[in-house]
C-alpha cells in the first residue's frame, strides 16, 4: 500500500481471491461466505490473522487494524442477526443482500487463495491486457494524427496566392496566425547561430535538425555556400534558407504560399536585419506565391518584380532578372514540398527550373521527399548525384551533367 491506498497490482491480486467481492483504492468488500466462515473459525478459537492469511489476505498487505475492525463488526452483525448483510472494512454499508447462512468452508479451501481456477499469475496477465489496450489506444491516436497531417499537407499543396499584401514586417509578424516554437528549432551554426525559428500551428513540416545538419555539412564540404544566391521553394519556416544565409550565403529568396507561414518568415527576416551579425550587401526577400507558379512563370515577369514592403531596400528591386533583362541563376536551390506534392509535379518543377535559367551548370538543387515517394526524374542534362535517407525523409542532390 502507498499512503493508505492499494496499488493497481495489489487490487488485481485481491480480486483473484474468493474471499473478496470487490476492491477500491481504500476499501475491500468481502463475500458473505467468507464472513460466515471467518466467524465460525474465530469462535472455534483460531486467530483472526491466521484466518485472513489462509484466505490469501496477508496482514502485511491489508494491515492488522483492518482485520480487527472486520472481526469486531462481524461479531456485532452476528448479535444483531445481520451477518448476511454485506459490509465493508470502513464505516459504510455496501448492500443489503440478506440470505441463508452459507455452508462452512474448510481452512484448506481458503489456503488455495484463488477464485475459480485463477492463479496469482493472472495478475501479470491482467497487467499485460491493460498495457495492450493502452497501446491500441495510442496506435489509433497516431493514425488519426497521421491522417490529419496528410490532410493539412494536401491543403497546403493546393493553396495558392499572389504576392503578400502591403504592410510592414511588424504587422505581418503580428497576424492572428497561431504560432508554435519547436523544441530546439533554431539556426544550428554560423553568424546567426541560436536564432529562434517559429512555425505556424499547421501546414508546415520543418526539416529536422539531424537532416538539416547533414545537408549543410555536405554543402559546406562542396564550398557552394560562400556568397551564394539561394532560392528556398516551399519555404515553410524558412529554416533552410536562413541556415544557408547564416553559413555564408549573401542573398536569399524565400517562396511560400501559406499566409501564416509567410507572415512568420517576414517577422524572422526583420529579426535578421536587426541582428548584429547582419552584414552590408546581404539580402533577404519573401514572395508569397506557389512555388511551381513562381518558377513556371518567372521568365514572363517584367524586369522588376514588386516585393514585399520591408523585405528589401526602398525602390524597385531585381529578383532573378538582371539589368540586361537576363535571368540571374541561383547557386543553391532548396525544394522541400509537402509529401502530398506528387512526383509528376516535382518533375515538372525541376524541368521549369532548368528551362527558366534559375538553375544552371554549377547550381546545386537539394530536394527533400518522402522515402515512400517515387524517385524524381531530373530533366535532360541533369542527374541525381547522391541520395541520403534520414528516417522518413529522402534528400536528393541534383546537378547538371
Amino acid at each position: 500500500m502507498r499512503q493508505g491506498k492499494f496499488t493497481t497490482k495489489e487490487r488485481a491480486y485481491l480480486m483473484t481471491l474468493p474471499a473478496v467481492e470487490s476492491v477500491t483504492q481504500e476499501r475491500i468488500f468481502y463475500s458473505e461466505r467468507f464472513k460466515a466462515e471467518c466467524m465460525r473459525r474465530y469462535h472455534a478459537g483460531e486467530s483472526p490473522t491466521k484466518i485472513f492469511n489462509d484466505a490469501g489476505l496477508n496482514s502485511s498487505l491489508i494491515g492488522y487494524k483492518r482485520i480487527e475492525r472486520c472481526i469486531a463488526r462481524w461479531r456485532a452483525d452476528e448479535r444483531a442477526g445481520r451477518l448476511d448483510i454485506g459490509y465493508e472494512t470502513g464505516d459504510s454499508v455496501v448492500d443489503g443482500l440478506v440470505g441463508a447462512t452459507p455452508a462452512p468452508y474448510r481452512a484448506e479451501r481458503w489456503a488455495g487463495g484463488m477464485r475459480s481456477n485463477r492463479s496469482v499469475q493472472d495478475v501479470s496477465g491482467l497487467l499485460l491486457t491493460q498495457y495492450e489496450s493502452r497501446l491500441r489506444t495510442l496506435e489509433k491516436r497516431i493514425l488519426t494524427m497521421s491522417e490529419r497531417i496528410n490532410q493539412m499537407e494536401s491543403a497546403a499543396a493546393q493553396n495558392g496566392g499572389d504576392l503578400l499584401s502591403h504592410g510592414s514586417d511588424a504587422s505581418a509578424a503580428n497576424t492572428d496566425a497561431r504560432v508554435w516554437i519547436m523544441e530546439d528549432m533554431r539556426v544550428i551554426a554560423g553568424r546567426f547561430k541560436g536564432l529562434e525559428l517559429k512555425a505556424a500551428k499547421s501546414g508546415t513540416r520543418p526539416t529536422t535538425d539531424r537532416t538539416k545538419e547533414a545537408i549543410f555539412s555536405r554543402l559546406e564540404s562542396w564550398n557552394v555556400l560562400e556568397d551564394a544566391r539561394v532560392l528556398d521553394l516551399f519555404a515553410g519556416t524558412g529554416a533552410l534558407g536562413i541556415e544557408a544565409l547564416s553559413r555564408g550565403a549573401k542573398e536569399l529568396v524565400s517562396i511560400e504560399s501559406a499566409a501564416p507561414a509567410a507572415s512568420l518568415i517576414s517577422g524572422t527576416f526583420a529579426q535578421l536585419r536587426r541582428n548584429n551579425a547582419w552584414e552590408p550587401g546581404m539580402s533577404v526577400r519573401l514572395v508569397r506565391k506557389r512555388a511551381e507558379q513562381y518558377v513556371a512563370g518567372y521568365t514572363r515577369l517584367p524586369r522588376h518584380e514588386t516585393m514585399v514592403p520591408g523585405d528589401a531596400a526602398p525602390g524597385p528591386q531585381p529578383e532573378a532578372v538582371g539589368e540586361t533583362g537576363s535571368v540571374q541563376p541561383f547557386d543553391v536551390i532548396f525544394i522541400d514540398p509537402p509529401y502530398a506534392f506528387t512526383t509528376e509535379a516535382c518533375n515538372r518543377l525541376l524541368a521549369d527550373l532548368a528551362t527558366s535559367g534559375l538553375a544552371v551548370s554549377g547550381t546545386v538543387i537539394v530536394l527533400e521527399r518522402s522515402t515512400r515517394s517515387d524517385e524524381p526524374k531530373p530533366p535532360a542534362g541533369w542527374r541525381i548525384t547522391d541520395r541520403r535517407d534520414y528516417g522518413e525523409t529522402a534528400v536528393h542532390y541534383i546537378e547538371a551533367v
